[in-house]
């Protein structure tokens, strides 16, 4: 499934066993009744507290999703580790995902320019795919730049880094580039993003 950025997306809850581990079931038939409104869901990102989750529940999740029939969908990693980013995706690669993922630079420190971009570069010399940008200054302590922006799109170029969820605000308004998808991270600008040609 490709996914279509041309859409409304929403942060897919995470269920919770008492245990504290994912309940999958749950999670994904949430997630279909939401789509049923109207909205595709976007997986293991910030609100599906993702950061919380380990690694093996992730993976039974990507998993059973694939087996759904989802019209439209986002998959998130939710890690402050490369390592770990870098086997969620492969792992949906492996599972038959061919959408695009929805990343957020390491949340840790103070994130510079040149350390987030190593991180998605590294990411796509390890395993090519398309990533949606999450750029959430609050969460990530850090606010995506034009210049790395640009420096990312020049080097991949916008097969990979195909668009760019703009939480933080700096730049749905303000940068237009050709075949890059804008999607804003709240409903207020929702519809002035689409009126400036965003998705």
């Amino acid at each position: 499934m490709m996914t279509n950025l041309k859409s409304v997306f929403s942060a897919s809850v995470s269920v919770l066993n008492a245990d504290l581990s994912l309940d999958v079931q749950a999670t994904i038939e949430t997630a279909l009744k939401v789509e049923k409104l109207g909205v595709s869901p976007s997986f293991l990102g910030s609100t599906s507290m993702s950061q919380f989750l380990q690694i093996s529940d992730k993976k039974k999740l990507i998993k059973e999703i694939l087996k759904k029939k989802f019209k439209n969908l986002l998959i998130g990693t939710g890690c402050n580790s490369l390592h770990d980013t870098i086997n969620l995706i492969r792992y949906s690669l492996d599972q038959g995902y061919k959408g695009a993922f929805l990343i957020m630079n390491p949340a840790y420190g103070s994130p510079e320019d040149m350390g987030v971009y190593n991180f998605f570069s590294n990411i796509q010399k390890a395993v090519p795919c398309q990533i949606v940008l999450y750029n959430f200054s609050k969460l990530g302590n850090y606010t995506f730049s034009h210049t790395i922006l640009k420096k990312l799109l020049d080097e991949f170029g916008t097969t990979a880094f195909v668009g760019m969820k703009d939480s933080s605000g700096n730049c749905w308004d303000k940068l237009k580039i050709k075949n890059f998808s804008m999607l804003v991270g709240n409903e207020i600008n929702l519809l002035k993003n689409l009126e400036n040609g965003g998705s």
